[in-house]
């Protein structure tokens, strides 16, 4: 009997008293203590206490699993008694007691588990070895149904049939009558409902009273193809013998074949001569001397055939040059192989091997035009697989040496550039070009075909420069080939210099400048003209270099400053300061200055009057280069078309969209422009002062040297306005603009000095 107990606090009505009246509580209705019951699905027995202060009770139920007892009662407190019956359905079951008196009516509800699903298990070792003697032993099972045990023979039974829940049972095993081991099987199942538990079973097995163990290791061999030696170990306590259940002629046993408790047994497999494999059974029987049946045991014994003969060569074929030469085969093969040739022009390094090996094929060089054919034949030791490799040599070839035809002539833009051409040789040769300041070539030497890099020099001038890539054999046979290389001169383009305008006052004055430095030709008219194209210099020799890039049409000659006089035929552009009078002059010593916008001046296709053009005064080149506007992002260091030298920017510049321009460079490599990339920067307004050098008498000289003796490439560009007296020592010097590597500056100079000249023209 189950009892279950809680503690209501009961609500105390509280009413009002006059002062000396007692005040006494009204009773309060029914209270039941617990307030609920919830139980497992086998249900029990519980009990209540119901008070009922006012009167009698009774007590009714919903359902016919819940009985209660007393079901009435008077006032006061009754211990009421509930036996809840166990659950048969698979669902959670719910009910209610109704308690009533006079007064009120109070529900008591009452929950019930859902039925668990039926187990059966044997929780104990489900087999059980036990000696020949018997003896007795407990099963453990664990379930939640009535179950059954029995068992299948007389000489183990069980102590008990039927019993419900968990519970143990005894097997008691008779001791064995006859040699033979034997079994028994316990079975556990259940008894009425909760078949779905299913059966339980407990395999029982007894020693005979002779039992006889025999047991080998291993009990199963598996030879290779080559067989080999093998023993067995037996374990026993009886007399064994070994026999060959099958005919097995390719197993030999070996010493005796029998034995008398613990010991072992050898035999011998024969290496497989096919490659069929074979398989047999050792048997190892109990050697008894009476009628029962002998204990017997087995070892499988086994062997692989033979593999099949696998063989790759690589590679099947050998194609050589008339040089012949060293060429490695790899031979594979699960079997020993051996090499036979046909064929008088190569040799082997080996003709036979075993698995992985390599072999050399040595090709003589061939020793006239005739091409040879051979072949090799491998063959393994068994199955007799063959492999063939060819064998073929070229004949000897006779010196070729050609520049390929698709790439001769090489004509090159005006830009030029590295571009490859190919050498069709089969022997060793060498290359040179006829002029290295146009084309260079790589590599200067080699054998067989090759593709050569030529690197091409840009354009200078309008002319088109062609120069030679000769290739030589260098193997006695004196074959030489060439390659034509033409590079286009520059388009004679005008670049509309209109919309370049610079600010060279502070009231706002405005000048365009001319197309190029200013160049002079006694023996042309008109004797002045502009140079072709703003990087364009004559320059001059210098410690045997030439600069410039200023040539005379007529011979292809260079023009130098060193020449200037009024017999030269060619172009010259660094004047002595104001000798728009007398542009040859080497020394000038009076100080008038004839500005050489005085005279008439060839403008590309046309002729400009004179007076069109002037030099800037030293205020104006003061004031466009520091003062106006923008003057400080609107300068730079550049190359272009190769040429080092000096941009200025026009008044609000607008730089074209593919062009990248870093001002306040101070380096020539920062802002580098091939031809087509500074026509853009032109055609925008752009102006470059090319990096001209300078000349004391007839001696070129392109060098600025600093006070660490340093040399930077310069640039000197003439002003219209002279020094005053004795301006730092300079008593007839006049101002002119200087730039190198460090920037630029105005400064004062020489007026003998020959500086370039760069025009310009007012453009309001």
């Amino acid at each position: 009997m189950k009892k279950l107990l809680f503690f209501l606090l009961p609500a105390l009505l509280l009413a009002g008293c006059k002062p000396g009246e007692e005040n006494t509580p009204e009773p309060a209705g029914l209270s039941i203590e617990p307030q609920l019951i919830t139980c497992p699905d086998a249900g029990g027995d519980y009990t209540i206490e119901l008070t009922s202060p006012n009167g009698s009770w009774s007590a009714t139920s919903n359902e016919s699993w819940i009985r209660v007892t007393p079901t009435s009662g008077e006032k006061g407190t009754t211990e009421v008694r509930i036996k809840i019956s166990p659950n048969k359905e698979s669902a959670e079951t719910k009910g209610i007691i109704t308690f009533t008196s006079d007064e009120e009516t109070v529900e008591f509800p009452i929950t019930r588990a859902a039925k668990a699903a039926p187990y059966l298990r044997v929780v104990s070792e489900k087999a059980l070895n036990t000696p020949k003697e018997g003896g007795t032993y407990t099963v453990q099972i664990e379930s939640n149904i009535k179950w059954s045990a029995s068992s299948n023979t007389g000489w183990a039974k069980v102590n008990k049939g039927v019993s419900v829940n968990n519970d143990n049972i005894t097997v008691t095993v008779n001791p064995a009558t006859t040699p033979e081991e034997t079994t028994a099987t316990i079975t556990i199942a259940p008894y009425g409902e909760g078949e779905a538990a299913g059966k339980q079973e407990v395999i029982i097995t007894r020693g005979s009273t002779e039992a006889t163990s025999l047991s080998v290791d291993p009990t199963e061999i598996a030879a290779p193809e080559n067989g080999g030696s093998f023993t067995v170990n037996v374990s026993s306590n009886a007399k064994w013998r070994v026999w060959k259940t099958w005919d097995m002629d390719w197993l030999t046993l070996s010493g005796s074949q029998d034995g008398d408790g613990n010991g072992s047994f050898s035999f011998s497999i024969e290496e497989a001569t096919s490659m069929d494999a074979v398989s047999g059974i050792l048997t190892i029987e109990e050697d008894r001397s009476d009628n029962y049946k002998p204990v017997v045991t087995q070892v499988a014994v086994s062997r692989k055939g033979k593999a099949a003969a696998d063989l790759t060569v690589a590679p099947i074929a050998i194609n050589a040059s008339a040089e012949g030469g060293n060429y490695p085969v790899a031979v594979k093969s699960n079997y020993p192989w051996t090499a036979t040739t046909s064929g008088n022009f190569f040799s082997l390094s080996s003709t036979s091997g075993d698995g992985y090996s390599t072999i050399v094929v040595s090709v003589n060089p061939a020793t006239n035009e005739r091409e040879n054919t051979g072949f090799i034949i491998i063959r393994t030791s068994f199955g007799n697989e063959q492999a063939r490799i060819n064998i073929k040599r070229a004949g000897k070839e006779l010196p070729a040496l050609a520049f390929d035809p698709m790439d001769n002539p090489k004509n090159v833009t005006y830009n030029g550039g590295d571009t490859n051409v190919r050498l069709l040789s089969n022997v060793s040769w060498t290359v040179h070009s006829t002029d290295t300041n146009l084309v260079k070539v790589t590599p200067s030497s080699g054998s067989g075909q090759a593709i050569l890099n030529l690197t091409v020099s840009p354009a200078i001038d309008t002319r088109q420069e062609t120069a030679y890539i000769i290739a030589s054999t260098t193997d006695g046979s004196n074959i030489t080939a060439k390659l034509t290389v033409n590079r286009a001169g520059l388009p004679q383009t005008v670049p509309p210099y209109q919309v370049g305008e610079f600010t060279v006052n502070s009231e706002g004055k405005k000048v365009r400048f001319a197309p190029g430095n200013l160049q002079f030709n006694p023996y042309m008219y008109p004797g002045f003209r502009f140079a072709l194209y703003q990087f364009q210099y004559v320059g001059g020799n210098y410690n045997g270099k030439p600069y410039g890039n200023v040539y005379i049409i007529e011979t292809g000659e260079k023009c130098s400053n060193e020449n200037i006089s009024m017999d030269y035929y060619g172009w010259v552009d660094l004047f002595c300061w104001g000798t728009g009078n007398n542009p040859a002059d080497k020394d000038v010593e009076e100080e008038e200055f004839h500005d050489w916008g005085d005279n008439q001046i060839r403008n590309f296709d046309r002729i400009d009057n004179a007076g069109t053009w002037r030099t800037l005064t030293k205020d104006e080149w003061d004031y466009l280069l520091h003062k106006r506007a923008g003057y400080n992002t609107s300068y730079s260091h550049a190359t272009v078309n190769t040429v080092q030298g000096h941009i200025l920017l026009p008044d609000n510049f607008v730089i074209p969209s593919d062009i990248h321009f870093e001002p306040v460079a101070i380096n020539f490599t920062t802002n580098v422009y091939d031809f087509d990339q500074w026509q853009k920067m032109e055609k925008a307004g752009a102006v470059f002062l090319p990096a001209g050098g300078r000349r004391s008498g007839t001696s070129y000289i392109p060098y600025y040297f600093d006070n660490a003796n340093k040399k930077m490439l310069i640039g000197t560009y003439w002003s219209s306005t002279l020094c005053p007296a004795g301006w730092y020592g300079h008593p007839e010097g006049a101002y002119y603009i200087f730039y190198s590597s460090y920037g630029y500056a105005i400064n004062d100079g020489y007026r003998s000095n020959g500086f370039s000249v760069r025009l310009v023209k007012d453009a309001n």
